[in-house]
């Protein structure tokens, strides 16, 4: 792995990372598969359970019309018998291949409780009551029968759904079971290659680093680690040019100081071996006169003359020599000037000078007053220094193209590199580091602290960090960076970023600190593991058939859900568009072609089409059928996919709807046409019979005749309580049809209160109840219908008074304004026995009192508290009530001030 590219590993690693992912979802893809067969077999429990309900609901039916018939013979209800034992005949028929021995039971049970229940109808006629009681007891003893045996059959089968149920969650553990195993054995591997790939990118690198700071820290021999082909290698070899720069300038400043030990060696004992010395050496008198030399002074003046040195020569003829002969390069087109810079410069000496010769030598000339006013000159030959120097100089240069190239190379690693030392002290960062952190080069100038670094990125904002917890965040990262090795460890910056960091602690003291910004990759894992979600839900949620069309081919591939729908062989996997039309129903045909026709037209988004299938078992199954294409650059469609859902019971439960609605709808108008021609009929004699009841009471009472008074009493209460019914019974049927008039008009609602609390008086004083009225003097006027309105709170105040014995009954009235609509507020509250919750959900419901008990004992019919609410609803308010057994009730009335025609144009 060594020989690869960083990128290369990276890419094995993410090649990798993905087949383990491929594998993973193969694997769970059969899990769901086998899964999906087993929802498949449960169907048949699921139809044997319905069936056995639908039986039972068809005897209770059965047994409704039969104890009806009992009663009141009828040829409806004996029809209504027919039919619900024809209906549950068939159900046992259904349940037969199921339990044939528990049906054949029940057959027998149907016949004997037929023939009982028919003796006891035929008895009744015939006015044998004895016998007709004695049959129905025996029809009845059939009923409990078969009442039981039903309820064991449908148990039997709910205990073998349940037994399924248990066997399928144990399969599906199972299956989870195997995919956590397969996951974690695919996460041990990726975290396995995980480590392999690390490992072979942090090892060199470590080892390189550690190079670095040996040779930052003057080891020169250190070993470099082998070069490979990566970009490790690359920094490798530069690593070794800076090296060897470095070992050339320190041999070349070893021996500069040695021959500067050299030079000051000689002219401290020049007195004693001047000719032993290696430099040329000169002495001149006060006036200027060479009168002492050694044979290295005569080596560099040797051109001068032959011979000799020039004893007794002044310094400016032998310079002006030296000049005119061209030995000093720098003289040429100038000798005057030249001459009389270097008579300057030795009469009064302030350092070395350096000449260069014609012939490519140096030499460097000290000069010092002597005390007696001579001068002494002493030339060494720095021809070897000076190239020294100039190797020196090449090997810097050398060393400079080193660092950038190494630069360079740090610059384009995609990761960001931080090196400090041992004080945390910014050394070196490259160009990802400064980009990632959004900071210029200017910026790290020497002595750059990682603290100021941090601090710098925080005023940037890049952390998502408070304020307060700034502090101890800064500490944190500080105490990381001084340890040898931490993280790696992940950040989130404000800039949606997320980077992975470790510090590196580097022999000598030093630090390194990686910065890899690893956001694509996070968003990736995040999408791929979003993906795998998504799709593992559509294959484990999705019941339907896959279809994918070739429409250049008029190839349709379709999936084994699909055949199983439509009914087409196992075998069958490619259909052509003229063998798929012809599983479509043939009414149907057209519907589907137009939809396909349409979609493949562009005049719709998609293709949808409900119809259908009559496939090789000649049973027609409602499906959806819905798809989408892909079209070329002319809206060409050369492909189109989608899906067959199975719909068969929907249609069957709209259908069924359909028809119980209508037979609903129909029994209501019957109900309501019924109800409404009874009352008019039973009204007119009633009116007339408490009209004379109340004309006899009035005689008799003038007769003081007491013995008829009290029955007479009775006729017209009792006639009253009945023409409240028949009222009650028109209102309920006036508003079920619709047609309930409400006579608008403007009425002060405090003269309103105060008659409903007048006529209430009564009631209050027949159970010695105390009435409170809590109404304003002035609540203004209401316009609304008044009669419907007095109904109601007589209604409410007539319940409270009946049903608190010697206790309170409180009317409180306030008028509430909001907005534009102003409301009147209701509410009445009572002392007596209250209601639990069970009777509160049953109150506002049509003929079902809140108790039957309570209807033994205070009567009512239960239409008064439903009409009552059906009015408020009308009204355009609405009713509420609060109670709590045996301590009180209270009901909250609000109707709108002004109608209900404001009321639904504001909700509008």
């Amino acid at each position: 792995m060594l020989k690869v590219s960083i990128l290369s590993r990276l890419v094995i690693f993410a090649s990798a990372l993905l087949l383990v992912t491929i594998a993973s979802n193969v694997y769970l893809r059969s899990k769901v598969d086998k899964g999906a067969e087993m929802l498949v077999a449960d169907e048949r429990l699921v139809d044997k359970l319905e069936t056995a309900i639908d039986a039972s609901r068809a005897f209770g039916d059965l047994k409704y019309w039969l104890l009806e018939l009992s009663v009141v013979p009828r040829a409806r209800t004996h029809a209504n018998v027919i039919d619900s034992r024809r209906l549950l005949a068939e159900k046992l028929d259904a349940l037969e291949s199921f339990d044939p021995e528990g049906v054949a039971v029940l057959r027998l049970e149907m016949g004997s409780l037929m023939d009982t229940t028919l003796i006891a109808i035929e008895s009744y006629t015939e006015n044998k009551r004895a016998l007709g009681d004695s049959f129905l007891a025996k029809g009845l003893e059939h009923i409990r029968v078969l009442d039981r045996r039903l309820s064991d059959l449908v148990n039997n089968f709910i205990n073998e759904v349940g037994a399924r149920r248990a066997d399928a969650l144990f399969d599906a553990r199972r299956a989870s079971d195997a995919s956590l195993a397969a996951t974690l054995i695919g996460t041990v591997f990726v975290i396995a290659l995980t480590v392999l790939v690390v490992q072979s990118i942090t090892r060199p690198l470590n080892r390189l680093m550690a190079a670095m700071t040996a040779i930052i820290g003057g080891n020169l021999e250190v070993d470099l680690p082998p070069p490979g082909r990566d970009e490790i290698g690359a920094m490798t070899r530069a690593l070794g040019l800076l090296r060897d720069s470095f070992k050339e300038r320190q041999k070349l400043m070893a021996e500069r100081e040695y021959a500067e030990t050299t030079r000051r060696q000689a002219e401290v004992q020049l007195s004693d071996a001047i000719e032993s010395i290696s430099e040329g050496f000169a002495l001149y008198d006060s006036n200027d006169r060479l009168v002492l030399s050694n044979k290295r002074f005569t080596d560099f003046l040797y051109r001068l003359r032959e011979g000799g040195p020039p004893i007794g020569e002044t310094f400016g003829d032998i310079v002006r020599r030296a000049a005119e002969s061209g030995l000093v390069p720098d003289a040429e087109g100038q000798v005057q000037e030249w001459i009389q810079r270097r008579l300057e410069d030795h009469r009064n000496p302030s350092g070395p000078h350096v000449h260069q010769l014609r012939d490519g030598r140096w030499f460097q000339v000290n000069e010092r007053k002597t005390r007696d006013g001579g001068r002494v000159a002493v030339y060494m030959d720095i021809t070897e220094l000076k190239q020294h120097e100039q190797n020196l100089a090449k090997a810097n240069q050398e060393k400079d193209t080193a660092l950038r190239e190494l630069n360079a190379v740090m610059d384009n690693i995609r990761y960001g590199i931080l090196f400090m030392d041992e004080n945390l002290v910014i050394r070196l960062t490259n160009r990802a580091y400064r980009e990632i952190w959004g900071i210029a080069e200017e910026f790290y100038v020497p002595g750059r602290t990682l603290q100021e670094d941090i601090e710098r990125t925080h005023e940037l904002g890049l952390y998502q960090i408070s304020e307060e917890d700034w502090d101890a965040f800064l500490k944190e990262r500080l105490e990381m960076a001084n340890r040898d090795n931490a993280g790696p460890s992940e950040i989130h910056l404000a800039n949606g970023k997320i980077l992975q960091f470790q510090y590196i602690g580097l022999p000598g003291g030093g630090h390194m600190a990686t910065y890899f910004d690893i956001t694509e990759l996070k968003h990736a894992e995040e999408a791929l593991r979003r993906s795998e979600e998504r799709y593992a839900l559509a294959i484990k949620g999705s019941n339907d058939g896959l279809w994918d069309w070739d429409t250049d081919n008029d190839r349709i591939y379709i999936s084994p859900r699909f055949k199983e729908i439509a009914g087409i062989d196992l075998e069958v996997n490619v259909l052509d568009s003229e063998q798929m039309l012809s599983y479509v129903h043939p009414e149907d045909r057209a519907r589907h072609l137009q939809a396909m026709k349409a979609y493949l037209r562009g005049e719709v988004e998609f293709y949808a089409a409900e119809y259908r299938l009559t496939g090789a078992s000649r049973i027609d199954r409602w499906v959806l059928n819905r798809g989408v294409g892909q079209r070329d650059d002319s809206g060409h469609v050369y492909r189109v996919a989608g899906s067959l859902t199975d719909i068969t019971v929907r249609k069957e439960a709209e259908f069924a709807l359909r028809n119980a609605k209508e037979q609903a709808e129909a029994a209501t108008r019957t109900k309501s046409q019924f109800l409404a021609n009874v009352s008019h009929e039973l009204r007119t004699p009633l009116n007339a019979i408490i009209g004379l009841a109340e004309m006899l009471k009035e005689e008799a009472e003038e007769l003081r005749n007491e013995d008829v008074l009290e029955p007479l009493q009775r006729i017209v209460s009792a006639g009253r309580h009945l023409l409240h019914l028949i009222n009650d019974l028109l209102d309920v049927t006036k508003i079920e049809a619709g047609k309930l008039d409400l006579h608008m008009e403007d009425f002060s609602i405090s003269r309103m209160v105060q008659d409903v609390s007048t006529t209430t008086l009564t009631l209050a004083a027949a159970n010695e109840n105390q009435l409170v009225v809590d109404c304003g003097d002035d609540l203004g006027i209401m316009h609304s219908d008044i009669t419907r309105v007095r109904q109601i709170l007589l209604n409410l105040l007539s319940n409270a008074c009946k049903f608190t014995e010697k206790g309170r009954v409180t009317l409180s009235v306030e008028r509430e304004p909001s907005g534009v609509q102003d409301w009147l507020e209701v509410r009445v509250t009572d002392t007596g026995i209250g209601m639990s919750e069970e009777q509160m959900a049953r109150l506002f419901q049509e003929f079902t009192p809140a108790d039957n008990s309570m209807t033994r004992k205070y009567g009512g019919t239960g239409l008064g508290l439903a009409i009552s609410r059906r009015l408020c609803e009308l009204l355009g308010g609405n009713i509420d009530v609060r109670s709590e057994l045996n301590q009180g009730t209270t009901f909250k009335v609000r109707l709108p001030i002004r109608g209900p025609a404001l009321t639904a144009s504001l909700q509008s």
